[in-house]
């Protein structure tokens, strides 16, 4: 009663390909969770610069945004990594 390993997974792959149905759950909750990641990814960047948008807009060159931004994020860091945390999981 011993199979080879090579066996089980073929036996296992057809069983799937046959019902792939078996697949919309993992499938679903792969892009609901995405989904809920950009969400919270978006609304908690927007919170941390929604109130330099302002002043980023009148930026004209790169180096002019960044020295908008830094000094935003080194404010922020703590909730930029609660944020990158949460996403994470």
């Amino acid at each position: 009663m011993v199979e080879d390993i090579g066996k089980i997974i073929s036996n296992g792959f057809g069983t799937y390909t046959k019902n792939l149905n078996i697949c919309i759950p993992f499938i679903l909750n792969f892009f609901i969770s995405m989904v809920i990641a950009a969400l919270i990814a978006g609304f908690g960047f927007m919170y941390i610069f929604a109130p330099s948008l302002s002043s980023i807009e009148k930026a004209s060159s790169p180096e002019a945004i960044a020295s908008i931004l830094l000094p935003l994020i080194s404010q922020h860091i703590i909730e930029i990594a609660i944020l990158v945390v949460i996403i994470s999981f």
